[in-house]
């Protein structure tokens, strides 16, 4: 069946597209993450390629499917994958159109749960291997769930930038599919190698994607010890030649040394100064669907010299809104999450061992005191987050999609939503930022001898 046609003039659009360089060339950042406006992305899917795209293939029989049994039943497809305890379709064939520009064939699949809005990843050379944009091959379209600003994991993300931490580049787009209204969106980069090499220098070792129970109990150095280390800790470079040995030396570090020796022993295995940072970046959003909270949503790099480096990863639930069964936080309690105590639940021993040496405590503390002095002082987060509320406002009050009223958008900077007692209301951005900033001052300036 023939697919939605995109946009106007697309005879040229291919033509473009079609002129691919004989070589990847290397990424073209300021191009693809554009800053200054809210860029239109045009999706065409046709009818099959649609209904493969939802939970189950879109198949009404296979809604109640589960991951156990009807996932892996050898009659189906072979891109079935295990998402959230339901079975989900993998890549998906689609056109994309951006600013004039057609990208044929690319791969489309959804992220997390299919929903009236879902999150989703593009991967340009899913069906034709050469084709790029702008030089990367994947990128994410994240639906700011939640979140009436639809600011949370723009801002996050800068911030860390902000504060030295690896993250990745974001922008927003306002996203067509088959000329249908689907909302505004982040796009987000994706944590991959040409990620890695932009900001490490190099691709070659190891990085690890941390799911729910990761990067807990040290079992040994036998990884016979871990019946669930591969989905754990899910290795997304080198996978046909996996060596664990260096994850689970951090681990053991964490795990025996003492007080006493463990900054030392920690060094080598870990860029501590920059998990210390990350760290208090995240405690300060108050951001529990996290590693610290929820136990994932976390990458962990180990570069050539066998240091891990932390990566944020999933951020549309900082800035205090995650209210989940994992971590039972309420809005009061996560305005003034205590820095020192940044997790909820445990296991967390990259966190509890990070903290709980003095020596590290203290540089912790000096981490937080440079962070809420610059890049985190008030006036510099409300100066980004006013400019790019105006930057969105127009789109982010059209995406009908958001799951909030036109007007919750305006009131959700300066008051939560909804405005008073319910313990998980959103909170209000600029009374966030303003509760965040006291409390972590009052806890440093408690530890002054």
């Amino acid at each position: 069946m023939e697919r939605v046609r995109i946009g106007v003039g697309l005879g040229l659009a291919a033509v473009i597209a079609a002129c691919e360089p004989p070589y990847p060339l290397p990424p073209d950042y300021e191009a693809i993450f554009e800053t200054d406006r809210v860029v239109e992305w045009k999706i065409g899917l046709d009818e099959e390629e649609r209904l493969k795209l939802g939970q189950c293939g879109g198949l009404p029989e296979c809604q109640e499917c589960t991951c156990d049994m009807d996932c892996w039943d050898e009659d189906r497809p072979a891109d079935w994958r295990c998402v959230d305890g339901s079975c989900t379709i993998g890549y998906v064939e689609a056109d994309l159109e951006v600013d004039g520009v057609l990208y044929e064939r690319v791969g489309l699949r959804i992220m997390g749960k299919p929903r009236v809005k879902s999150s989703y990843r593009i991967r340009f050379n899913r069906f034709r291997s050469r084709q790029r944009f702008h030089g990367v091959k994947r990128v994410n379209l994240r639906n700011n769930r939640g979140d009436p600003t639809q600011l949370r994991e723009a801002l996050a993300l800068e911030l860390f930038r902000e504060a030295g931490v690896p993250a990745s580049r974001s922008s927003f787009v306002w996203v067509t599919i088959d000329e249908e209204p689907a909302g505004l969106y982040t796009l987000v980069e994706q944590v991959d190698k040409k990620f890695l090499e932009d900001r490490f220098g190099e691709d070659g070792g190891n990085l690890y994607s941390i799911e729910a129970g990761g990067l807990q109990v040290y079992e040994g150095r036998d990884l016979r010890s871990y019946p669930y280390f591969d989905e754990l800790h899910e290795l997304k470079t080198n996978e046909e030649a996996p060596d664990h040995a260096g994850l689970i030396e951090l681990l053991r570090v964490l795990a025996e040394a003492d007080d006493e020796e463990l900054p030392e022993a920690l060094e080598a295995v870990l860029d501590v100064d920059g998990a210390l940072r990350a760290l208090a970046v995240n405690s300060w959003l108050a951001n529990m669907d996290s590693y610290p909270g929820t136990g994932d949503k976390l990458y962990i790099y180990q570069d050539s010299a066998g240091r891990f480096r932390w990566i944020p990863w999933d951020l549309n639930q900082a800035f205090g809104n995650y209210h989940g069964s994992k971590c039972t936080h309420f809005t009061d309690d996560l305005l003034e999450l205590d820095p020192d105590e940044p997790t909820c639940m445990g296991p967390r021993p990259l966190v509890d061992r990070l903290l709980g040496a003095e020596a590290l405590g203290q540089r912790y503390h000096e981490q937080l005191q440079a962070l809420v002095d610059g890049a985190l002082h008030p006036d510099a987060v409300q100066a980004r987050m006013e400019a790019l509320r105006d930057l969105v406002r127009l789109r982010a009050r059209e995406d009908s999609l958001s799951g909030f009223e036109p007007e919750d958008f305006e009131a959700a900077f300066s008051q939560d939503v909804p405005p008073a007692g319910d313990p998980e209301r959103v909170p209000g951005l600029i009374p966030f930022v303003q509760a965040r900033d006291r409390r972590v001052r009052e806890i440093l300036e408690a530890d002054r001898p």
